[in-house]
């Protein structure tokens, strides 16, 4: 009996993604933007919020280790493709361009998570809130937060754009990369 109120679940969540992917493309939007946002209002944060339990009807607990392994292996399936179809050869000869680009991308949000987190210690993760983080860990959290990319999410966007196959996307795609790793 999980089998099909896993599927059931799917197709759920397909419908959702879909739908709200044409409402982001209708507001010149991504439609991976969309199906963010669908992914939320299925969440907890949604969904889960309404009375009824209608998150448990829609995605019982017995199930959702089932709907983690099937979301990963499409998201690993997916950049697998990009990967694949990435041509390296738009990005001969800018690799220093691209080293720079990553490397910028990730010092100046490192650094000014850090220095957020000094104004934010305090109220959020001090001794008096009842964590007492050390401020050390909380700043690189917060900057290391701050620096990183979606980069499944980018992908989809030059995907969706027709631009992973151009000069400037397939740089893009190759400093978000290295910006991940």
């Amino acid at each position: 009996h999980v089998i099909p109120r896993v599927f059931v679940a799917i197709a759920v969540v397909i419908v959702v993604a879909r739908l709200m992917g044409a409402a982001a493309r209708k507001l010149r939007q991504p439609p991976v933007v969309g199906e963010i946002i669908g992914g939320i209002a299925l969440g907890p944060t949604l969904l889960g919020a309404l009375p009824g339990g209608i998150d448990e009807i829609l995605f019982p607990t017995d199930i959702r280790p089932y709907l983690t392994v099937i979301a990963n292996l499409g998201l690993i399936i997916f950049m697998f493709i990009v990967g694949l179809e990435l041509d390296t050869t738009l990005i001969r000869g800018k690799e220093r361009v691209a080293g720079v680009i990553s490397l910028s991308s990730i010092i100046l949000p490192m650094v000014m998570g850090l220095a957020l987190s000094t104004l934010l210690y305090d109220r959020y993760a001090g001794p008096g809130t009842g964590d007492g983080i050390p401020a050390l860990p909380f700043g690189l959290f917060l900057g290391s937060a701050m620096s990183i990319t979606a980069f499944p999410v980018l992908a989809r966007i030059l995907v969706d754009r027709g631009m992973y196959r151009t000069a400037l996307g397939s740089l893009v795609l190759a400093c978000a990369a290295v910006d991940d790793i």
